[in-house]
Order: structure tokens, then sequence, then C-alpha cells
């Protein structure tokens, strides 16, 4: 069986920094651990982009839990590519941030319209949040969800559960 690649982008229900992120990120860690994906998932200015990687049905099968989560909507895959077994975010069943993209150009428009983001692009911000990713395992995330440096998976999740009881 082969793996898959996804970047894709939606918006939230709620605005920046609101809880239900933390709920995301519980969910997707917990769910992704169980059927071998990883990924990452970045916040900013009224949008969600996701990445995810892993064998094609697991993917599929993320995808439909995406879709069907009422947090979100206008889910628009940027990126659907072939991959290799060896995942760019491997140690992040689910990791987090929250930054400004506008340097990567998928930042919203005048009147909250998103601009149309080509495939070049699209490999730009995969790789730019690959960087993100191995970043955060080595300096830490920047924000208080993301992991911080040299925290293991299951103290990251430790720290989750804590911040939301």
């Amino acid at each position: 069986m082969g793996y898959r690649k996804i970047l894709y982008r939606s918006i939230p229900l709620h605005e920046d920094y609101h809880p239900s992120d933390l709920g995301i990120l519980q969910a997707s860690m917990q769910y992704n651990k169980s059927v071998g994906v990883t990924g990452y998932l970045w916040r900013a200015n009224g949008q969600f982009v996701q990445t995810l990687h892993g064998k094609v049905d697991a993917i599929n099968l993320v995808l439909e839990r995406v879709v069907a989560d009422k947090r979100h909507s206008q889910i628009e895959i940027l990126l659907d590519d072939d991959a290799s077994p060896t995942s760019p975010f491997s140690g992040f069943s689910m990791g987090y941030d929250h930054f400004f993209p506008a340097r990567h150009g998928i930042d919203f428009i005048e009147e909250n319209h998103l601009p149309r983001v080509d495939r070049a692009q699209a490999e730009v911000v995969f790789d730019a949040l690959v960087r993100l990713a191995g970043e955060a395992l080595e300096k830490g995330g920047g924000f208080v969800f993301s992991r911080q440096a040299g925290e293991s998976e299951a103290d990251y999740e430790r720290r989750l559960a804590a911040a939301r009881s």
C-alpha cells in the first residue's frame, strides 16, 4: 500500500486562540496515532492549514473525519501527492502552532476571501510546515499549545490534557 501527503486549509468556526483548538489538537493526536498518520496544524489569521502524511487508507479515514468536523468549513485540498514511507513529521501524530502566513502568500485578502493557491505555493507551504515541525522538536513552538523543546509526545499529550482540565 502506498503513502500519501496532503495539505489543506479550512475556515475555523471560532476565532483565533479559541479553546476549541485544543480539542481539535487532542482529538487529532489520539486518532492519528491510532491509524499511523503524522502531521502538523497551523492556525493563523482565521484559517487552519494542515498537513497529513500516512498510508493511503489511513489518510482517507482522517480526511473523512476532517470533512465531518463542524468546527471548520470550506475545506480546500491544496496538495495531494504520493509520498515516501518516511514521514517528514516523525515525532508528531499532530503538531500545532500559530503564526502569520502572509509570507507564504496564503493570507486572507480583502473581504475575507482566500486567495487562490497554486501547486508551487502549496509545495512551499508544505515544506515550511515540515521545517516548522523540525524546529518545534528542537527549539519548541511559539504558542501555548505548541510542543516545547525536548518534550516527548507523551509529555506533550499530558501537558495538553492538564491545560484542558
